[in-house]
């Protein structure tokens, strides 16, 4: 699945009842459906603000789910601006 407008603005972040992170993907007319390059994908995630430690966290769980070392995604990262969290003081 690839989202042709994969930003911050088309993510719903919350937790669920017990706490656990759950994130909703909205504008579902701009997906594809087709196979996405490991590349693909963490070319992606740099459209999303981040700070290193939540770069860190989001290659963490794409290696998981795609079979692959954390370090290999990591590498793969464009390297665009690091961003502070929005709630970060």
């Amino acid at each position: 699945m690839f989202h042709r407008d994969f930003s911050r603005g088309n993510l719903l972040i919350g937790c669920d009842a017990q706490g656990r992170p759950q994130v909703e993907i909205i504008d579902l007319n701009r997906i594809r459906f087709r196979s996405v390059s490991l590349a693909e994908g963490m070319a992606n995630f740099d459209r999303l603000p981040a700070s290193a430690e939540m770069k860190r966290w989001m290659a963490e769980g794409y290696a998981e789910v795609r079979g692959v070392s954390v370090e290999q995604c990591l590498m793969l990262w464009p390297q665009g601006e690091t961003y502070a969290p929005l709630n970060e003081e």
